[in-house]
């Protein structure tokens, strides 16, 4: 009885000395919600000066389907501009489809897979206008439920 009783003992200690000095860096965790149902190429549709609180449209390049709802190839989403940190951003909380508007989580990432467009050259907290070419730049859609 007593070896078996040692023996458990030794289970136990071995059982939470492993569970406590394992541990995981929260920061490499990614859970399933984190991670995007869907991801569509799309193109700026949107060209000229704009600046932050601008209006910004994206034209998908694939049907999907956004909110449950089923789009087609050539839908267009649009978004507010924000400019932060030498990058635009575009926010995407509504999205409207057959003249039906839907709310949405969208992040719009450029083609080099960071979340935004590169503004290389743009001095912090300037005061001009932001140039978007007229070449309809590329895009990536992150669509979440």
């Amino acid at each position: 009885m007593k070896k078996i009783i040692t023996a458990i003992f030794l289970v136990i200690a071995f059982s939470v000395s492993a569970q406590t000095s394992i541990k995981t860096d929260d920061k490499t965790k990614i859970s399933s919600e984190s991670l995007p149902d869907k991801q569509i190429k799309a193109r700026m549709l949107t060209s000229g000066k704009i600046q932050t609180g601008s209006s910004l449209t994206l034209i998908l390049s694939e049907p999907t389907s956004i909110a449950g709802v089923s789009t087609k190839k050539g839908q267009t989403i649009s978004g507010i501009a924000r400019e932060q940190d030498g990058r635009l951003y575009v926010d995407v909380s509504t999205v409207k489809i057959d003249g039906k508007v839907y709310p949405a989580k969208i992040k719009v990432y450029s083609d080099n897979g960071i979340e935004g467009f590169g503004l290389n050259g743009r001095m912090p907290n300037s005061k001009k206008p932001i140039e978007i070419p007229n070449t309809g730049m590329h895009a990536i859609v992150m669509i979440y439920s």
